[in-house]
């Protein structure tokens, strides 16, 4: 399965493992479920689901329901031994997918060097954070009095990239090498920096994931030349004064060029983003473990919802090379408060580590709202 979301989140799917399907009293489980939105209020929904027995008619009449009443447009069975030849018939003549492991040759996945996957503990239990939103409920921020209605500890994803990029110095008129670490969420591809002692999402510059093929070829002529006239990038990139324009506004809002009336210009500022997640934790003495954390009843895990690959087209724009790639799940804590007689509900994070209040990751909250539903206990 994590191969299998490797190679989803390539084509832009958005991943849930161990999704819960719930049909009238009873529940089941998909190993995977891979949604797509390819135009605002679409969605195409995959489920995947492994069979480690062989796979019989009964099972495929089973999932046959699954499909239909999970209002899903392909469920795929990932067979681990044999497929009973009728079992195979029936599931094709109702629409499912069928792999065999081992046989069928469908991951062809991206290889990338250094990648690792890591997790910390929190440092502070559930109790002490609902100590946390106690008294910060009571405090000056808030002006009405609110309510504590549940808490649950989530993970969510952190991209750590680390590498060599080459920028226009046009002091030397040559493009110079820098060493840069960035720190992307997982979840929405926004640049990550140091608040105090937590983080803080950089919403306001834009997702570094949504930035186009165009847009990419773009930077790497300014990363090799420093600046270009409107006029010749038309030529090189060979698109329409008006694109170049929306695609010069969209680098622009990231901080990563300037415009001055008809010529274009790498700006340096993508240099001063720079953290790295993993040394703040180091230097506070928090010890990383390796792989996925357990989660649990208590504890959800958010998996990624942005394609790593996206971060690596970015630094490869800039003349650069990722030399490393981390994904750590980072602990918090969020507690869902009422006001209103309970008529509002509002979310406030607690940094699992050090307990302050996050409140500058709380913009990811709304890309997460149905792993919040599912976890959150009282």
């Amino acid at each position: 399965m994590d191969g299998l979301a490797k190679v989803l989140r390539k084509y832009g799917f958005n991943l849930y493992k161990n999704y819960v399907l719930t049909m009238g009293e009873v529940a089941h489980t998909l190993d995977l479920l891979a949604v797509l939105t390819p135009v605002t209020g679409v969605n195409v929904r995959l489920g995947f689901v492994v069979v480690d027995d062989e796979l019989n008619i009964e099972k495929v009449e089973k999932f046959v329901t699954w499909k239909q009443e999970g209002n899903l447009d392909k469920l795929v069975v990932v067979s681990l031994k044999d497929v009973h030849a009728d079992a195979y018939e029936l599931a094709v003549k109702f629409g499912l997918g069928v792999i065999v492991a081992g046989r069928d040759e469908v991951l062809k996945l991206p290889r990338i060097s250094g990648y690792i996957v890591t997790h910390c503990h929190p440092n502070i239990s559930i109790d002490k954070a609902l100590s946390i939103l106690e008294n910060s409920s009571r405090g000056f921020l808030f002006k009405k009095k609110r309510n504590i209605i549940g808490c649950s500890l989530v993970y969510l994803p952190f991209i750590v990239i680390k590498g060599m990029v080459h920028l226009y110095n046009a002091e030397t008129e040559t493009a110079e090498a820098n060493l840069v670490k960035y720190t992307f969420d997982g979840i929405k591809g926004f640049l990550i920096v140091g608040d105090n002692r937590t983080v803080k999402v950089l919403k306001d510059i834009g997702s570094f994931a949504d930035i186009n093929e165009d847009a990419l070829r773009l930077l790497r002529i300014l990363a090799h030349e420093g600046y270009k006239p409107l006029s010749d990038l038309i030529m090189e990139l060979n698109l329409s004064e008006q694109k170049i324009k929306a695609i010069a506004t969209s680098l622009t809002n990231r901080s990563l060029i300037d415009v001055y009336a008809d010529v274009i210009e790498l700006r340096k500022d993508v240099l001063k983003y720079m953290f790295d997640i993993k040394e703040m934790l180091r230097e506070n003495n928090v010890e990383l473990h390796d792989g996925e954390p357990a989660g649990g009843k208590e504890s959800a895990i958010v998996y990624p919802l942005v394609p790593i690959e996206k971060f690596i087209d970015f630094i490869e724009s800039l003349l650069g090379r990722v030399s490393e790639i981390t994904l750590l799940y980072y602990p918090f804590y969020i507690g869902v408060l009422s006001e209103n007689n309970g008529k509002t509900r509002k979310f406030m994070l607690i940094d699992g580590v050090s307990g302050e209040n996050a409140e500058g990751v709380a913009e990811l909250l709304p890309y997460i709202e149905e792993v919040l539903s599912e976890n959150i206990t009282s």
